[in-house]
């Protein structure tokens, strides 16, 4: 955990959330629960701190604490709090289906912004400058906005958990390149789910998430070639040689659809993360197919869709483009 902290501080919030999660959200956790919370925190900042001596802890430090604690805690409130309890027992089921996910997502994110903030208070994140002055930007975990915001689902699965993504992606996407990308793409995502704990629920959930995201990314890959625009699931760079940027108005809109489909895609699949009974062990095959039957497995269908449409559509230009 010293060598690789990005994987170990994602392990302390998860402790943190497991108990707070355990508790009734109806009325507040009793006062011994937030001491057993305090209690975890404590002994992984203690753990870190044995890794690293001698860190420089000025007010910036301190300032990065503060402000990841309180985000991480701010999610917590609107996993738990508000968005299981935001809409009517007769809300649409799209609707229904949005807010569980988005509440499954912020649970996330307070485990990630957590686990931040005990490692920067640990030591970790500590960048130094030519000058010798010392700046604190904590260790990526989660970026929010890529996820209740995305350009892609690319992106989604790139800011869901940065850590675990460069490690399957270098540990066992890169070496399968050689099966061809879509065989890379299944065995990086079966692998995620056995890390995960195999179970269908798991399974159903990331390997079609894998799917959705290969269909979208050579999709938008032949498209930007025939439209000769920027319209990539990962945003181009400075070397980008598209004839039509990011900033045009019909690509910001193309672009906008797409992140419309990917929030789509999120709820629909996020689904499966509620707060029912028997989430923590994972569910039946029966039990994830009835939900997804639920909301006729639209998202499934429009994935098979888009697939389609990339097929027919025709190559465009074979001119490189850099991103």
């Amino acid at each position: 955990l010293a060598r690789s902290p990005a994987l170990g501080v994602y392990c302390c919030g998860t402790i943190v959330y497991a108990s707070l999660n355990s508790t009734c959200i109806v009325r507040p956790p009793a006062v011994h629960t937030y001491r057993n919370v305090f209690s975890y925190i404590k002994g992984w900042v203690v753990y870190f701190s044995l890794c690293l001596p001698g860190v420089t802890q000025n007010f910036r430090w301190l300032f990065t604490v503060v402000q990841l604690s309180i985000t991480s805690y701010i999610c917590l409130i609107m996993s738990t709090c508000t968005l299981p309890f935001v809409l009517a027992d007769g809300a649409h089921k799209w609707l229904k289906a949005y807010f569980a996910a988005a509440s499954f997502r912020f649970g996330h994110y307070f485990v990630c912004y957590l686990s931040e903030a005990c490692a920067v208070a640990a030591g970790h994140g500590e960048q130094k400058a030519a000058d010798g002055k010392v700046t604190w930007g904590g260790i990526p975990v989660v970026r929010m906005y890529h996820l209740e915001l995305p350009r892609s689902l690319v992106d989604a699965i790139v800011y869901w958990n940065m850590a675990m993504h460069v490690f399957l992606k270098n540990y066992v996407y890169k070496p399968s390149r050689h099966l061809g990308q879509f065989a890379a793409v299944l065995l990086t995502y079966f692998a995620s789910a056995m890390l995960h704990g195999l179970n269908f629920q798991l399974a159903a959930v990331l390997l079609s998430i894998g799917i959705y995201a290969y269909i979208e990314n050579v999709f938008r890959l032949k498209l930007s070639k025939l439209l000769d625009a920027c319209v990539l699931a990962r945003a181009c760079g400075d070397a980008c040689t598209h004839q039509h940027k990011a900033n045009k108005l019909w690509v910001l809109m193309l672009n906008a659809v797409f992140s419309a489909l990917a929030v789509f895609h999120l709820a629909y699949l996020g689904l499966m993360f509620d707060n029912t009974d028997g989430q923590e062990k994972g569910f039946s095959m029966e039990h994830t197919l009835r939900k997804w039957s639920n909301l006729d497995f639209v998202s499934h269908i429009v994935a098979f869709a888009t697939y389609l449409l990339y097929a027919v559509l025709p190559s465009g230009s074979t001119k490189a483009k850099a991103s």
